[in-house]
């Protein structure tokens, strides 16, 4: 039976939109894997779905073997097979556990796992259904580089038809056979990983964008050599009136006459006539070339300084993660302009710290942009709600960053669920309305794209307040801060050390 995965001139539209996602697609997906990638919010989870067949295409057809499974890009509730798995003891399901280090007490405490852990169950249930078809919305979103590594090896050793969102570069470069760029109504596949992608991409734009430069260089001066010879017609005309001649001044008559028989004094009407086809043809080659728009990227955030000493002092102490686990800390304490990072492997107790940190904070909270490491669907509806009702100068300032975050806002809006990666921008671009003293980020960079990414760095490279940042993509914590609090596992203890970079 065959795994490909085949799009008949496919079109995609939501019940809830007037825009047209997807528009007659065609293409083959042959085993191996193919990354999906674009800016949040474009469709890229929408196609994705529709490759799984959870969702049917408006128009056309999509050919999809029976064994296919789809692993979202939420963790808020355990795979439905996770039961099966746990209890399973052929040779695949312990394989899986052990390479993935998943404990069998972590059916009873799915809510207290770490999203980090929680992505890892999700993909080792996937893996053990021995599916055809593969379809993983951001695989390493929460993951350590131990446990991203180990997923990438055994994410390379599935033989089925994979399709795969991330914006996780390296993931991307080392699994990836073929590349979809996803931009709506269309999608552009590009063989080899996201390096090999972007290149090609690069390539079309500057060529198309030198094309487009050219059909209008080309037109106006087409154009300018027509309004020439226009006028000179014009001067021809007016010269060759015998309107404004005497009424017996015969010999100008004559001249005027001669000249028509000669054809000398028609030469310029006839220039003027030839150039008006080409001007057309000219005319509608610059209308119909394409041009990729850049829009403006990056946002000025504008916080105050505190006057205070500190933002939260906590005297050493320790915190309770489990039965027998705990994370001990020595006195932490954040000043108004701290550039603290948060690092340690999944389930070693980040996030219970920060939300600790948020209970201990000597500052208005209204002043506080807090981004959580994930926001359900439910939090997220009310987000997009809240946004939509808010008065039309806010909305219109909120929409701007919004696009200069990268995402459209007009398909923001469109939306009643915005994807995880809009939701982030959401938060960040409403909090930014307010007096600004702190930001802490829980997994900032998780399902932004990569544009968006160097967004937030510049943004907030430049932000003269406070800024805690928990995540494991170091190149975005080095740029960004300067303390670096690392919680470290020595033993079966887990212990917080303070240091910089």
């Amino acid at each position: 039976m065959s795994i490909f995965v085949q799009f008949n001139r496919v079109s995609f539209t939501y019940d809830t939109s007037k825009i047209k996602l997807f528009d007659n697609i065609n293409a083959t997906f042959a085993p191996g894997w193919t990354g999906i990638i674009g800016a949040n919010g474009a469709g890229k989870t929408t196609l994705l779905q529709l490759a799984s067949g959870i969702l049917n295409p408006t128009q056309g057809t999509i050919h999809i073997p029976d064994n296919v499974i789809f692993c979202s890009q939420r963790t808020d509730s355990a795979p439905i097979e996770l039961e099966s798995f746990i209890n399973a003891y052929d040779k695949e399901a312990c394989r899986l556990r052990g390479y993935l280090d998943i404990s069998d007490e972590w059916l009873e405490r799915w809510d207290t796992l770490s999203h980090g852990e929680r992505k890892r169950v999700q993909i080792a249930v996937a893996m053990w259904q021995s599916p055809q078809v593969l379809a993983v919305d951001e695989a390493t979103n929460h993951l350590d580089r131990n446990a991203k590594a180990t997923l990438v090896e055994l994410l390379n050793s599935f033989r089925g038809t994979g399709f795969i969102v991330s914006h996780d570069r390296e993931l991307l470069d080392k699994l990836c056979r073929n590349c979809i760029y996803v931009e709506p109504p269309e999608i552009k596949i590009y063989k080899g990983g996201y390096t090999e992608c972007m290149k090609e991409k690069r390539k079309e734009e500057d060529f198309l964008n030198k094309q487009y430069l050219l059909e209008s260089k080309n037109y106006k001066k087409i154009k300018k050599e027509a309004q020439r010879r226009n006028e000179e017609a014009s001067k021809t005309e007016s010269k060759n009136s015998k309107r404004h001649i005497a009424k017996h001044d015969n010999d100008a008559r004559d001249k005027i006459d001669a000249g028509r028989v000669s054809g000398r004094d028609g030469i310029a009407g006839k220039l003027k006539n030839q150039l008006v086809g080409r001007l057309t043809q000219s005319q509608d080659k610059a209308a119909n070339a394409q041009r990729v728009k850049q829009h403006k990227m990056g946002i000025i955030v504008q916080g105050n300084n505190l006057k205070c000493n500190h933002i939260f002092c906590l005297p050493n102490s320790f915190i309770q993660l489990g039965k027998n686990k705990t994370l001990a800390f020595p006195d932490l304490e954040m000043r108004p302009k701290d550039r603290i990072a948060l690092t340690g492997l999944n389930g070693t107790g980040k996030s219970t710290l920060i939300k600790l940190i948020i209970k201990s904070l000597d500052i208005n909270k209204g002043n506080v942009v807090l981004l959580q490491q994930e926001i359900n669907r439910s939090n997220s509806k009310k987000i997009i709600t809240a946004v939509k009702n808010l008065p039309k100068d806010q909305l219109g300032k909120i929409m701007s960053l919004i696009r200069r975050l990268g995402s459209d806002p007009e398909r923001v809006l469109s939306t009643s669920v915005p994807s995880p990666g809009e939701v982030r921008k959401l938060i960040l671009a409403m909090g930014l309305l307010n007096d600004v003293q702190l930001i802490i980020m829980d997994e900032p960079t998780n399902h932004l794209d990569l544009p968006s990414i160097e967004c937030f760095e510049n943004a907030l490279n430049e932000y003269p307040c406070g800024l805690l940042l928990v995540s494991h993509d170091y190149i975005f914590l080095k740029k960004l801060t300067k303390m670096h609090w690392h919680i470290e596992k020595i033993d079966k203890d887990l212990i917080l050390h303070k240091k910089y970079w």
